[in-house]
């Protein structure tokens, strides 16, 4: 499974909310680059990677994501999540996020949970403010924390450059 960045077009910050994230304004879009997982049928959630200091436990928003899917949905179910991490870490592309968003829609299949796209959602919401972007493909008008979307029918009419000075943020620091 292919998990696609994404960048921002814009990026207006509104106000300091009370649960400490901010209130925003921007237009998400998907770009060219992406990460890759590969799901096994296991007895327990377990996780591989080509980046050997990435975490691989309850720190890591695949293994969370898959986490809250079996307590919550499908006690007795496991998955072996593969992940080939090919997008820069700490650079805003939403890497992460799509990550985790990819495991929800895996799973939610695999495991024939059924969940609807509002409860994947929810979920992906616990997981980040941009996971539930990352839910459907396109480009989006996102608010709020970034969760509330309004997908647009344009194709963007330009390449973009995508740039990585090797220099990782924190999305809560920044």
């Amino acid at each position: 499974m292919k998990c696609y960045a994404k960048i921002n077009i814009g990026l207006n910050i509104l106000d300091k909310r009370q649960d400490g994230y901010h209130n925003i304004e921007t237009i998400f879009a998907p770009v060219d680059i992406y990460d890759e997982i590969e799901f096994e049928d296991s007895d327990e959630i377990l996780m591989e990677s080509n980046i050997d200091w990435l975490p691989l436990d309850e720190k890591n928003i695949c293994f969370k994501a898959a986490k809250i899917l079996h307590e919550k949905y499908a006690p007795g179910k496991g998955i072996k999540i593969i992940l080939t991490k090919k997008s820069p870490i700490g650079a805003g592309l939403g890497g992460g996020s799509s990550d985790g968003a990819a495991v929800l829609k895996e799973l939610n299949v695999r495991w024939n949970l059924k969940l609807s796209h509002i409860e994947l959602s929810e979920i992906a919401l616990s997981l980040g403010s941009d996971v539930p972007y990352f839910l459907k493909n396109g480009v989006a008008y996102a608010k709020g924390r970034g969760e509330l979307l309004s997908y647009l029918d344009v194709e963007l009419p330009y390449y973009i450059v995508v740039v990585y000075p090797n220099l990782a943020v924190s999305t809560k620091w920044a």
